[in-house]
């Protein structure tokens, strides 16, 4: 189960589980006065029940995909991987392009790195299987931004600590 704020995103095998997880927000419910938001709850069933035509406890169920904590769901890959990394992909080289024109030193670049993608990219990887191709990209795009172009120096010096003059940059993925 993963939660965040007031978003949860639970991964039960059936139904008698979703069942006994209503109760038990039922009791926190009572206690506390907070309840589902039932026209915002989104299901997806998977497995053996995936093409089931029921649909229980009154919840939407959509076709695909959904979308949970800002992950994207789906039992299309092509779908998942368009969703979820192709488009912020998108969104990077957007926001780096606006960020290059700053005039930034590579201490301010490499900020910027850190703070705004990184933290987006290594949530969405450690959710969801990664394909090489788009972490890749995503380094190709993060040097290309560095360096206003292609690389300057070898990438190895640019991770290195900055006692060993380096810029601390990720790793290369």
């Amino acid at each position: 189960m993963l939660q965040y704020a007031d978003d949860m995103i639970a991964t039960l095998s059936d139904i008698s589980l979703l069942q006994a997880l209503l109760d038990l927000l039922q009791v926190y419910k009572n206690a506390s006065g907070l309840t589902i938001n039932c026209t915002k709850t989104e299901g997806m069933l998977i497995g053996s029940l995936r093409n089931n035509k029921k649909k229980p406890l009154g919840f939407k169920w959509p076709d695909e995909p959904i979308k949970a904590l800002g992950v994207y769901y789906s039992y299309e890959e092509k779908l998942l991987r368009e969703k979820n990394f192709i488009e912020n992909l998108d969104k990077f080289k957007k926001l780096m392009n606006i960020w290059s024109f700053r005039g930034l030193s590579f201490y301010g670049k490499v900020t910027i790195i850190k703070a705004l993608v990184i933290p987006k990219m290594v949530y969405l990887f450690s959710i969801i299987p990664t394909p090489e191709v788009v972490a890749t990209e995503l380094n190709r795009i993060l040097y290309k931004f560095l360096w206003n172009g292609t690389d300057k120096v070898t990438r190895l010096s640019t991770i290195n600590d900055y006692e060993k003059e380096g810029l601390k940059m990720i790793l290369n993925a």
